[in-house]
């Protein structure tokens, strides 16, 4: 066999085992992976959960946000009946991988939490702030943020709601200065809350 041949066949065979091998980095097939994914964005979401190695998983989807082209928010219920969170991206490859995740807001049928007008939390998701709670009062027609509507979703018998901004960064800490109030349908004011010093 000529050098030439040897030479040819040395580099299919390191172009293929190349190939391979990426394929199955990709697929997180006998590693531990970077990232949570999945073929859909609710497989991604579970990605730890199905595996043992979490006890929190998606129990359903509540609305899904488009971002960017590839990037969605997902908002959904927990199987701990909480409101989380997820990013979400698409890859190359047709997966979905998680860039960031946040919740542990308890839902409307918690019986300490409806004394409560809103229940809340601020998440850093990296390439943004989001500000996502629950309606406790069902009286509750509007919820500004820094003087800016928030979105309300309906989701059975829970009004949750959400608002996007744009201190989210690669620093956890990163956190904004809140003001949050909410009205009643004849405008009226039912709830404050302003963080003068953040948290």
């Amino acid at each position: 066999m000529s050098s030439k041949r040897i030479k040819l066949y040395t580099f299919v065979f390191i172009l293929g085992a190349t190939l391979l091998f990426s394929w199955f980095w990709t697929e997180g097939y006998g590693i531990s992976p970077k990232y949570q994914y999945g073929n859909t964005e609710e497989k991604a979401l579970n990605f730890w959960y199905k595996r043992g190695l979490s006890n929190i998983g998606v129990s359903k989807i509540i609305s899904v946000v488009d971002i960017q082209k590839d990037k969605k928010l997902i908002i959904y219920k927990s199987n701990k009946n909480e409101l989380w969170s997820g990013l979400v991206r698409k890859r190359w490859n047709n997966k979905w991988i998680v860039i960031e995740q946040g919740g542990g807001v308890p839902l409307f049928d918690n019986e300490e939490n409806k004394e409560r007008v809103l229940d809340w939390k601020w998440h850093n998701m990296n390439e943004f702030g989001l500000t996502l709670g629950v309606i406790n009062k069902l009286n509750v027609d509007k919820v500004l943020v820094d003087g800016k509507d928030a979105v309300i979703l309906n989701a059975d018998d829970e009004k949750v709601w959400y608002f996007i901004d744009q201190t989210g960064s690669s620093y956890v800490d990163n956190k904004p200065i809140l003001d949050i109030k909410a009205f009643d349908e004849n405008d009226n004011l039912i709830y404050s809350y302003k963080d003068n010093l953040g948290r």
